[in-house]
């Protein structure tokens, strides 16, 4: 393997973790129980750096080629916009056709985040100010709507997606963000894709000095934003009421829990239906996995018990999965609500109690 900077990773449905390797088209598999790797990956048609990496509800992984076999001088022809699909239960690669589009920026490669909806289409946001759509449960590339040219200082500026960051939120629509040609480069604008079109949300305090977008989708369901300043803001967006469809449900979990115990979690959709965020090769904020929340009816604090052992990491995974949860020692005791909340999506309050 060579170095890792600048490459993708993916925590694959059974668990593991996969990496790529920057300067080549390998990536290999981790065994968290000898600490030893696996090379796979046949057949890939570019190398991985700057790539991002989406897992799919069929259990494959979605990357976008961003041409930098023309970077690294291993073609002389700059190829890009052609989808890969990673299947981990043969370890080779297939072609998932051609966006249509420019997504990735000439000549480094640089490309947006690529985030799975709950309808089955990746949003994959461009770094030419175009944006592409993969319909996962059909293999069709549609063209997406494109960045808008803003005012800044003065100036017309394309908006685009370079090492910026976009999550889904609990009301099934993605939120974006976008900055200047350039990798980083200010202003940062905010915008939420309902499927269809892009929507303009309010700008951060440092959005005309930010460039460079961190999201994290929290139990909240809230998306917390993180830049290169030192703040950090929280995104709350409009919700319509009802529990999406997409909530964990079938819960089986024990009614009499006590402080310090250790306990089995079974259910539906416990992974959500998303990855949840993505950044691409700089970071991955995942949060396909289950997190219980424990209130105390009486004094409403709310506790988090650690989840762990989860039986898949596959979204939109239909068949029951399972983990499990510590109740932490400091749990306040009585009657309470437990709740399972994947993606910042909570199933309805389970009724126990806490001895």
């Amino acid at each position: 393997m060579s170095p890792v900077g600048d490459a993708p990773s993916v925590v694959l449905p059974n668990g593991t973790f996969m990496l790529g390797s920057k300067f080549s088209r390998q990536q290999a598999l981790l065994d968290t129980k000898t600490l030893t790797w696996t090379l796979t990956g046949a057949g890939k048609k570019d190398v991985n750096s700057e790539e991002g990496w989406t897992l799919l509800p069929s259990g494959k992984v979605l990357t976008v080629d961003v041409g930098l076999d023309y970077w690294f001088g291993l073609t002389n022809k700059y190829n890009s916009g052609h989808g890969e699909l990673y299947d981990a239960d043969f370890g080779t690669w297939s072609s998932a056709g051609n966006a249509g589009t420019q997504l990735s920026a000439f000549p480094d490669g640089e490309i947006g985040p690529a985030v799975l909806m709950a309808n089955g289409m990746v949003f994959v946001a461009g770094a030419e100010g175009t944006n592409a759509i993969y319909d996962s449960n059909n293999n069709r590339w549609y063209p997406g709507p494109s960045f808008p040219v803003v005012n800044f200082n003065g100036q017309p500026v394309q908006l685009v997606a370079q090492d910026t960051g976009a999550a889904l939120l609990p009301n099934g629509r993605v939120l974006t963000s976008a900055n200047v040609y350039g990798s980083v480069n200010p202003p940062v604008k905010f915008f939420e894709f309902d499927g269809k079109n892009l929507i303009p949300q309010p700008d951060i305090p440092d959005s005309a000095i930010d460039g460079y977008v961190l999201l994290l989708v929290l139990p909240s369901g809230q998306i917390m934003e993180i830049d290169a300043q030192t703040d950090i803001e929280i995104y709350t967006p409009a919700t319509e009421g009802a529990r999406p469809w997409y909530t964990p449900f079938d819960m089986e979990v024990t009614r009499e829990l006590h402080p310090g115990g250790t306990y089995p979690l079974v259910g539906r959709l416990l992974n959500g239906v998303s990855q949840g965020a993505a950044e691409g090769d700089n970071a991955q904020m995942a949060t396909n996995y289950p997190l219980v929340r424990i209130t105390n009816i009486k004094t409403h604090h709310v506790f988090y018990s650690r989840t762990h052992d989860f039986s898949s990491m596959a979204v939109a995974n239909p068949k029951p999965a399972t983990a499990w949860f510590d109740v932490p020692p400091g749990q306040e005791t009585g009657p309470s609500l437990l709740e399972v909340v994947t993606n910042g999506v909570a199933c309805e309050p389970i009724p126990v109690n806490v001895e």
